[in-house]
């Protein structure tokens, strides 16, 4: 199994040797879980967050979420000039994905689909919008699962799989853990 830590230190030390900064397309699920992703590549990269999350299937939650992202973007010292490359709102995607799969305990298959799909779709509109490289972050519990539970080495098989460019893992349980 390839080392993704050691993949992405490596990319940012070539990085940094250039003299303009890279563009990055980073996926943004939330303001929260992006907070601390920007604060470590802002200085390596020109970010564009991009927002999709056809899983929220409540249009005001969906609204609720991408604004405190763009209000995260305007306040957030390190998140100053990243701009939002916004994708429709597509619940529709969500529940054909999801067909079958709605009594599944969180966590299981129905995850991993959810995943997947926007995975793909960042990695697409990285492709569509330009040759920007896709790099993925993940929030781990203790139990090395993530927060819904999917098994963090079938994640990184699919995003392997995916082509991305480099994986993060990061904890959820704070600077202690």
């Amino acid at each position: 199994m390839k080392d993704y830590s050691k993949i992405c230190e490596q990319t940012l030390r070539e990085v940094s040797r250039l003299e303009d900064k890279p563009r990055l397309l980073l996926h943004a699920c939330c303001a929260p879980c992006s907070s601390y992703v920007i604060e470590y590549l802002h200085n390596y990269f020109e970010i564009t967050m991009y927002y999709y999350n056809p899983n929220i299937t409540s249009l005001d939650e969906y609204n609720f979420r991408k604004e405190e992202l763009c209000r995260l973007l305007r306040e957030f010292p390190a998140a100053q000039g990243i701009e939002l490359l916004d994708s429709p709102y597509e619940p529709e995607k969500f529940f054909q994905m999801s067909k079958d799969l709605e009594n599944l305990p969180e966590g299981g298959k129905r995850c991993k689909e959810c995943y997947l799909l926007r995975l793909e779709q960042t990695a697409l509109a990285a492709k569509e919008n330009s040759n920007l490289p896709v790099f993925v972050t993940n929030a781990y519990s203790e139990d090395g699962k993530l927060m819904t539970g999917a098994d963090a080495k079938a994640m990184v098989a699919t995003l392997e799989g995916l082509g991305v460019s480099a994986l993060g893992l990061n904890c959820s349980l704070g600077p202690v853990e």
